[in-house]
């Protein structure tokens, strides 16, 4: 009898914890990393380029890579707003700051709102990308300087935003299709190539961000989730400890991955890469004190006259399992619930079930605690009667 109670009263302190910490849209949002959008900041004086047939830095085209880091892409080139979204582009054509509209950080003050990207010195957080070339006087990497060409509606539905990067060898553009409703960011990396050579090119991308998670705090159940790099490659998801990354980077280099993807975790929220290339390398690594998160497509050699295009999924919002399953079968594996995983993921399905009908979050979970208690009442009857015999006994 006692057993069978400390069973179910585990079982509701898991679903009440669950409850409490993995859903996000009715409850008080607090992110201490939210900061607001800043223009100028302090020059990167380095930065991380992934190279041909490994994701390090590169030890060649010194030259290519110096032509374009005096330029310090830390300015803004465009904002654009949804319904969900604000987002800002740099003068490299990549994505340095995002803002949910939906999501205050607390609800009293519904005017502050979570901030996931932005490139502050101290808690950079940015998606870069580019294209490798090694037959070019200069490549368009994410240090590369890029002009906003502006903007086209397709329908009601999305818009169209276009940089270009171009010299007398190459063209190079970037295209992202930003939905006018929505946290999914379809981005497009085309290269031309103008001149009689033929380089070989490789794409990129890669999420920055400074290590900086919320110290822990007894009032702060934040401070008690994962905070920091996860990747999906070999068919398996794995939450990347930022102490081993540094202390064994060759552990976090693998090339020719079917599929796969990197995400940037923090408690409601994430900022994932998805390549939509078929096969594709990853590497996660360490400079100063960010952790990048890098993919790269397969080289190639481009002929004279001809272009390519390389496509990436971004997604940037809260982990709703529904969304991210929609995008990528195994993106949701983003929601972790941890060692009571096979426990959680059926009652956390059963409760937001139940949350359809009732509207309401606290009623679902009582509902669900009512369920439990009832599925197990003949079991505890059961007990009851037989400690009630052993007594008389």
């Amino acid at each position: 009898m006692n057993n069978l109670r400390m069973i179910l009263w585990l079982l509701f302190f898991t679903l009440l914890w669950i409850s409490y910490t993995t859903y996000l849209e009715d409850i008080a949002l607090v992110n201490n990393q939210a900061m607001q959008i800043t223009n100028n900041v302090p020059a990167i004086n380095e930065d991380y380029i992934p190279s041909f047939g490994e994701q390090s830095i590169s030890p060649s085209s010194e030259q290519t890579i110096a032509s374009s880091i005096n330029n310090p892409s830390n300015e803004i080139l465009y904002t654009h707003e949804t319904d969900d979204l604000i987002i800002s582009f740099n003068n490299s054509g990549d994505l340095v700051s995002a803002t949910l509209k939906q999501f205050p950080i607390q609800k009293d003050n519904p005017n502050e709102l979570v901030q996931l990207l932005n490139q502050n010195e101290n808690t950079r957080y940015v998606i870069q990308s580019g294209i490798r070339s090694d037959g070019f006087t200069s490549e368009p990497n994410h240090l590369s300087q890029f002009s906003f060409q502006g903007i086209n509606s397709l329908g009601q539905d999305y818009t169209e935003i276009t940089f270009l990067n171009q010299d007398e060898e190459r063209i190079a553009t970037k295209t992202y299709l930003v939905p006018n409703s929505g946290f999914e960011i379809s981005m497009t990396q085309s290269l031309m190539n103008l001149s009689d050579n033929s380089p070989r090119v490789m794409p990129y991308s890669q999420i920055r961000r400074a290590n900086t998670p919320e110290e822990r705090s007894f009032m702060n159940v934040n401070s008690y989730s994962y905070w920091g790099p996860s990747w999906y490659v070999n068919d398996r998801f794995e939450r990347i400890s930022f102490d081993d990354l540094r202390d064994r980077p060759e552990d976090y280099n693998v090339t020719d991955v079917l599929g796969g993807w990197v995400a940037a975790l923090e408690h409601h929220f994430l900022v994932s890469v998805i390549p939509q290339s078929e096969r594709s390398g990853f590497r996660a690594y360490v400079q100063d004190n960010d952790y990048i998160l890098t993919n790269t497509g397969q080289t190639t050699f481009l002929m004279p006259q001809e272009a390519v295009n390389y496509g990436a999924t971004l997604f940037i919002g809260p982990k709703n399992q529904d969304q991210l399953e929609a995008i990528d079968p195994q993106l949701d594996l983003a929601v972790d619930y941890g060692l009571l995983s096979f426990i959680a993921q059926p009652l956390f399905w059963v409760m937001r079930w139940i949350y359809e009908f009732v509207g309401n979050w606290g009623a679902a979970i009582i509902i669900v605690t009512l369920l439990i208690k009832t599925a197990f009442y003949r079991l505890t009857a059961s007990a009851g009667k037989s400690m009630a015999k052993m007594r008389t006994l």
